[in-house]
C-alpha cells in the first residue's frame, strides 16, 4: 500500500514536470511569435515614414503579409486598417481617386473580419471621410451615424461630430454645422474652431 502511494506521487510529479515544460515551451513560442509580429509591424510602419509612394507601397506589402500570415494576431486587425491607410496616403500623393476606392475596399475588410475591434471604428470613419472627400455627403453622414450607434463609447466621438459640422456646412446648413461645431465633444479640436469661424462668416455674425 506505502508502495502504491509513493507511485502515486511519482507519477503526479512527472505529470506536473511535463505540464510546465509544456507550458514553458508554449510560452515562448508566444513571446518569439509576438516579437516577430511587432518588428514586422514597426519595419511596415518604417516605409511608411519614408514618404515616398515606393515605399508606401512596399509597407502596404508587409502590412499584408502580417496580416494573412498571422490572422489572428492582435496586430492583424491594424495592419488591415494601415493598407487601406497607405491607398489613402498615396492618393494625397498622386491624387490618382482610383487609390481611394481601393482604400475603401481595404477598410470594409476590417470591419468584415474584426468587426469588434477599435480598427473596425477607425476603418468605418475613413471610409466615412473618403465619401465626404469626394462630395458624397449622404453615404459619409450614414457612415458617422452607424458608428455612433454600433459603437457607443467610441473614441472617436470629436472626429465624428466635427465631421458632421463640416459635411452640413458643406451642403450649406450652418445653423446645423455649429450644433456640432459646439458640442462639447469637439471643444479641443482645431477644426471645430475654423468651422464655427466660417459658420459665423456665412452667417454674417463676424
Amino acid at each position: 500500500m506505502y508502495n502504491n502511494n509513493n507511485d502515486t506521487i511519482k507519477w503526479l510529479l512527472v505529470l506536473i514536470i511535463i505540464s510546465l515544460i509544456m507550458l514553458g515551451a508554449l510560452g515562448s513560442i508566444y513571446y518569439v511569435t509576438h516579437g516577430k509580429v511587432r518588428l514586422l509591424y514597426v519595419k511596415a510602419k518604417e516605409h511608411f515614414n519614408l514618404g515616398t509612394s515606393t515605399d508606401i507601397s512596399k509597407g502596404i506589402q508587409h502590412f499584408r503579409v502580417l496580416a494573412e500570415r498571422y490572422p489572428k494576431s492582435k496586430y492583424a486587425s491594424r495592419a488591415l486598417y494601415q493598407i487601406g491607410y497607405g491607398y489613402e496616403l498615396i492618393y494625397g500623393k498622386t491624387k490618382d481617386e482610383n487609390k481611394l476606392d481601393i482604400a475603401i475596399r481595404e477598410y470594409y475588410r476590417v470591419y468584415k473580419n474584426y468587426k469588434n475591434s477599435v480598427s473596425a471604428e477607425r476603418a468605418l470613419y475613413q471610409i466615412a471621410h473618403i465619401n465626404y472627400l469626394k462630395g458624397e455627403y449622404e453615404e459619409a453622414q450614414e457612415k458617422l451615424d452607424y458608428i455612433l450607434s454600433e459603437y457607443i463609447d467610441t473614441s472617436l466621438k470629436p472626429q465624428i461630430y466635427t465631421k458632421k459640422g463640416m459635411i452640413y456646412f458643406e451642403i450649406g446648413e450652418y445653423l446645423k454645422a455649429l450644433k456640432y461645431f459646439n458640442h462639447k465633444k469637439t471643444l479641443n479640436e482645431d477644426l471645430s474652431f475654423i468651422g464655427k469661424a466660417k459658420c459665423y462668416f456665412k452667417l454674417i455674425e463676424y
